[in-house]
């Protein structure tokens, strides 16, 4: 807070567009939250699908950006970038049903069902929604709320780590699992790092 406190005008001094300097860095908390979320919803989705489709869905990343910054931020596409947009679903597609109509030769590899393999792409697909959201939000806090980019980035990253701390973290320790009983406990991760001082 100390540090908020000392960027220029503090945090009570107005901006241009009527936000202070603490209410634009609360904002950041926004592009930070759609991060987390984006990560954890594509890394499940990688559990159940192969790593080459994985690489290939989060291509849909463009589409939904297209569509959010049309609607949100009102911005006007042009004939070749909707041509672009057309190429892109069709990439997007081929790869969808690749991986479902192939299931059947990969599946024993990948351990999957053909359920499995439309679950995982889903929750990909997910990701690349909330990470296009992300793109979106930033892009409205760099043109709009006019937060520079240094400090957008630089919040964002502490934002995400205290949202790790105070709430991913908790809700994984107390959820069931085969790690002393967690499903993860980053109480026993501190002891292995402690144990073993040269991944440090």
């Amino acid at each position: 807070l100390h540090l908020i406190d000392a960027s220029p005008g503090g945090l009570s001094a107005q901006q241009p567009g009527g936000l202070s300097y603490g209410q634009k860095v609360f904002l950041v908390s926004i592009p930070a939250a759609f991060d987390l979320l984006a990560t954890g919803l594509c890394c499940m989705g990688m559990l159940l699908i192969p790593a080459s489709v994985w690489q290939m869905l989060r291509g849909a990343e463009i589409i939904f950006a297209a569509i959010l910054a049309v609607t949100c931020l009102k911005r006007t596409m042009f004939a070749f970038n909707y041509l672009g947009l057309l190429l892109c679903m069709a990439g997007v597609t081929c790869v969808g049903l690749a991986n479902v109509w192939g299931g059947g030769n990969t599946a024993s590899d990948e351990g999957s069902d053909e359920a499995e393999l439309i679950l995982g792409m889903v929750l990909v697909l997910a990701g690349q929604v909330v990470q296009a959201a992300q793109v979106i939000s930033e892009e409205w806090l760099l043109k709009d709320v006019d937060l520079p980019e240094r400090e957008i980035v630089g919040f964002e990253g502490a934002w995400g780590l205290l949202m790790m701390i105070v709430v991913v973290y908790p809700i994984l320790y107390l959820i069931p699992g085969s790690d002393n009983g967690h499903y993860e406990d980053p109480f026993d991760a501190v002891v292995m790092l402690s144990n073993s001082p040269s991944l440090l």
